[in-house]
């Protein structure tokens, strides 16, 4: 009895299938290639192996047995399932599968959201299965999640310490900071105005993320800056300022 299915179990199979679509054991004889005395060998390995006749043959002609019949029938459906999952192995060679897990910083701007937006809509477009998940968080919080794979790519302004990490330039943006050159500021009821000093310029470029010690940011800024007119600065991408909403005032 078959109890278990080898691949020359599905080669006397397939024998099996030519010589019924053939009409008997001389008729295959042309389309598999071999000898009669060949094909009846090899049926009666099948036979051997099923434990029952599949069909008939003397001089009678050929002639499937019931169980033949059966036989016949679950083969057909065998192949069958073997061809859709060949097709089905193929078509997943070809594709991607699974989740993809992206972290967005809070402080893109919405161009950059835009471009993102188009990239995923332009993947969305090939044959792929991949479910994308998008998650917004600051920039400390996307690396924590990267190096705990919670994560498999985050997009944002960081500083590149990590050295788990690996660190790619993907986009740039200019940042500008102006501060007013003086600015009017009452001590009280009974005292006259007072104008303050022109503001110092107190923004210092840090590159990806805030200082861990704003005070002594700050103080390297108004060190760094003295001038009395106004002051305008430019940065390049991957840079954040701190800029103070107005100057000290005096006494």
């Amino acid at each position: 009895m078959l109890s278990q299915l080898r691949d020359l179990d599905l080669q006397l199979l397939r024998l099996f299938v030519t010589v019924v679509e053939s009409g008997g054991f001389s008729a295959a004889q042309g389309e598999l290639g071999i000898g009669q005395s060949t094909i009846s060998t090899q049926m009666a390995k099948l036979e051997t192996r099923l434990g029952f006749r599949l069909c008939e043959r003397g001089k009678a002609g050929f002639r499937l047995t019931p169980k033949g019949e059966q036989v016949l029938a679950a083969t057909r459906k065998l192949f069958a399932a073997i061809e859709t999952f060949k097709g089905e192995a193929q078509g997943m060679a070809d594709k991607l599968l699974g989740e993809l897990r992206i972290g967005l910083s809070e402080a893109l701007s919405d161009e950059v959201i835009e471009r993102i937006g188009k990239a995923v809509g332009r993947f969305r477009q090939r044959n792929q299965a991949v479910q994308i998940e998008l998650l917004s968080a600051m920039p400390a919080e996307l690396e924590r999640r990267l190096l705990q794979d919670q994560l498999q790519l985050a997009i944002g302004y960081f500083s590149g310490s990590q050295t788990a990490l690996d660190y790619q330039p993907l986009f740039e943006e200019r940042q500008r900071c102006t501060a007013r050159a003086s600015i009017r500021c009452s001590t009280g009821k009974r005292r006259a105005p007072l104008t303050c000093r022109p503001a110092t310029a107190w923004c210092i470029p840090i590159v990806s993320s805030l200082p861990t010690n704003p005070g002594k940011a700050a103080a390297a800024a108004r060190a760094a800056n003295r001038s009395k007119a106004a002051w305008r600065s430019s940065s390049p991408v991957l840079t954040w300022a701190i800029c103070p909403s107005t100057p000290p005032c005096p006494g």
